[in-house]
Order: structure tokens, then C-alpha cells, then sequence
């Protein structure tokens, strides 16, 4: 909260500083929700930030930020096959955001995930290779001028491992078309739902069966996969007759 008071409140000022006490930014939302921080570990510095907003029963109807955006009846029919009426299914993804510290080294400062249309992502490989066992780490004085994208895949990481503790099928998101852009590169493709929107900034309202994510993230980068599932340990792949897993390492 504190991280995203310096981002929603200070950077960006997309919240007013002064409803806040203590520099800690908060809203309804987080008492209903799951929250993952990133450390660096050189300095134990927070260095992202994520929350799945959870349902309540008690919501009359109002579960998600999302649903300011989209109808229900034009959800379902993007999506008639989905349980969506097993709204403890579903959550949204939120304050997916980074630190100014770590966004400044790279001149995106202006994005809250600290994503651009330039970033290069199969030049920032060598950690999650070593995570997953493939190949030895690169050495070089400026890693830190790799980190961005590991801070991205971290916090797909985290939401993978809290959807799995909290037993849920689907992810909404209201996301910067930067990021939605980065996260495809990656493997990691939402189902855009309508135009974008303003809300703290152009938006574009998506959802995602996660199982569909994880497939998709698979296909296309192995690697990423067994960082952000632990080789399938916290998500595994839905079972399909033609798919052949192979091991890390």
C-alpha cells in the first residue's frame, strides 16, 4: 500500500493524497482481496506490487471495478461457454504496478507496469532460464537494465499462485494496452471486452481463462512457463492427449 501511494497518489496522482493516512493507499476493494509484493533482494526494497480482487456474495451484483465498464449480458455472449455464472470462479486483477525506482533506469516512468512498445523480450531471458535450470546466468555489471520484464513475469507468478490458493478459474483485468502488448510476447493473451476506457489512464478492458493462459504461455515460451507455474507444480497444464510436458532441465 505504501508503494502504491507513491505510485497512484504521487507519480501519477491519480488518487488524492490527502484521503490517505499514513502515505498507505487503499480502497474497499482490498478487503476483499489478495495482495503479492516483489522484493529486490539486493536492498529488500518493494519493487511491484499486485491484488486479485476476490467476489463477495453480500455485493448485490457489484463484484468486480471491471463491471463499471462492461455489461454482463455483453460479457456472456463473448463468452458463452465459460461457467460464468460461478461468480467465486472469477477475480480481477489490479494495482499491477512497479516502483519509479526500478522504472527510471529504464525511461517508463510514464507506465505504471513500466512497459513500453519497445521492450525487447526475448533479450531478457538468462533469470528465468537459471530459474528454470536451462542455462548458466549471465554475468553483466548492469542486470539490473534486464529487470523489467522478470518484474512483469514475477507478478504473473504471484497471481498464478494466489489464483491457485483461492481456487479460481478466470481473471478480469482493466490493463494499460502497453502491457497487454509486453504480456503477449510472453505468451500471456487476455480477450479484450469492448473498446478501451479511461481509468487512471487508457485501459482496456480484458478477461482470461487461466487455464487458457497457462496453455498459451507454454506453447510459446517453455521457459516462462516453468518460471510462472513452477514447471506445473502451482498451475498445471489441462490435460489434452496430444500435449507432452517436458521437464525442466
Amino acid at each position: 500500500m505504501q508503494l502504491r501511494f507513491q505510485v497512484y497518489c504521487i507519480e501519477n496522482g491519480f488518487e488524492d493524497r490527502c484521503q490517505f493516512e499514513g502515505e498507505r493507499e487503499f480502497d474497499s476493494y482490498d478487503l476483499h482481496s489478495v495482495h503479492s509484493i516483489i522484493r529486490y533482494a539486493n536492498n529488500d526494497h518493494t519493487a511491484a506490487t499486485t491484488r486479485l480482487i476476490l467476489p463477495r456474495k453480500e455485493q448485490n451484483g457489484i463484484y468486480f471495478p471491471i463491471q463499471a465498464y462492461i455489461e454482463n449480458d455483453q460479457f456472456q455472449s463473448m463468452v458463452p461457454d465459460w461457467d460464468v455464472d460461478d461468480i467465486h470462479s472469477f477475480a480481477e486483477i489490479s494495482r499491477f504496478c512497479v516502483s519509479k525506482e526500478f522504472k527510471n533506469r529504464f525511461s517508463e516512468s510514464n507506465s505504471l507496469a513500466g512497459t513500453s512498445d519497445y521492450v525487447d523480450a526475448n533479450r531478457h531471458t538468462d533469470q528465468l532460464n537459471q530459474a528454470s535450470g536451462e542455462s548458466e546466468p549471465v554475468v553483466e555489471s548492469k542486470c539490473d537494465a534486464r529487470m523489467l520484464p522478470h518484474l512483469t513475469i514475477g507478478l504473473m507468478a504471484a497471481i498464478f499462485e494466489m489464483s491457485a490458493e483461492e481456487n479460481l478459474k478466470y481473471w478480469f483485468a482493466l490493463m494499460e494496452p502497453s502491457l497487454l502488448r509486453l504480456l503477449g510476447r510472453f505468451g500471456i493473451e487476455f480477450m479484450p471486452i469492448g473498446e478501451v476506457v479511461e481509468h487512471h489512464g487508457v485501459r482496456q478492458p480484458c478477461c482470461a481463462r487461466i487455464d487458457d493462459i497457462a496453455l498459451g504461455i507454454w506453447q510459446k515460451r517453455p521457459d516462462v512457463w516453468r518460471f510462472v507455474t513452477r514447471n506445473g507444480e502451482v498451475w498445471p497444464l489441462p490435460e489434452q492427449e496430444d500435449l507432452k510436458i517436458v521437464s525442466a532441465g
